[in-house]
């Protein structure tokens, strides 16, 4: 007999919505703000993003029909909201308790970014008094998932339900680990002939070498 708790599949949808015409707002515009842009076109979503050069122009942004937004709106309007930001001084928490309070009522937070960004005990708030319906959390701030004696985590976030979490290692596959390899070895055998390696494996295009390369 199979047990109850495999029963409630109809019950665990119903308070499931459809997302195309659904809003999802990002938050910064490199690199995976852009993937992720490119996957939310495929299922119908309207896409809002806010940087901190607003005025600069964006070809990618406008080819993908992203919408430049000040914060404030992104938060405002969008029923999911996405972190893409490094972290610093200017962007630690963030996202605290008055920039949480902005998000639109009934929205979700996704955070694969770095998990400082976020004020962990004002999230936990947000979804208790319901002002959030849910988050989903790779990144933390009180928990070091590649810790090699990781303890359990114990705070109130882990023990709600309608929160979910991924320990940070989607990079983390045969393809990618070979990719680093080869990778590392043609820039440094790029360099070392006195070349510029792949503009796309630059980190810093800005930056200019004491000796010009050729």
């Amino acid at each position: 007999m199979l047990d109850a708790r495999y029963l409630d599949g109809r019950e665990q949808s119903r308070p499931l919505r459809r997302l195309p015409g659904r809003t999802l707002g990002l938050v910064g515009f490199g690199g995976s703000a852009r993937a992720m842009a490119r996957r939310a076109a495929g299922f119908g979503l309207r896409v809002l993003t806010t940087r901190r050069d607003m005025s600069a122009v964006d070809l990618e942004a406008q080819s993908l029909g992203v919408q430049m937004v000040p914060l404030n709106q992104l938060l405002a309007e969008s029923d999911f909201v996405s972190l893409h930001l490094p972290l610093n001084d200017a962007t630690r928490h963030l996202f605290d308790r008055e920039t949480l309070s902005k998000m639109r009522p009934g929205s979700i937070l996704i955070n694969t970014a770095r998990g400082a960004i976020v004020d962990e005990d004002a999230l936990a708030e947000m979804l208790e008094v319901g002002h959030l319906i849910g988050a989903g959390l790779d990144t933390f701030d009180v928990v070091d998932v590649h810790h090699p004696h990781p303890m359990r985590p114990t705070h109130r976030l882990f023990q709600m339900e309608n929160v979910v979490f991924t320990p940070h290692v989607a990079a983390f596959s045969v393809d990618s680990s070979r990719d680093v390899g080869y990778g590392s070895v043609a820039n440094l055998n790029a360099v070392l002939s006195g070349r510029w390696p792949n503009p796309d494996r630059i980190v810093n295009p800005q930056v200019e070498p004491c000796h010009q390369l050729s």
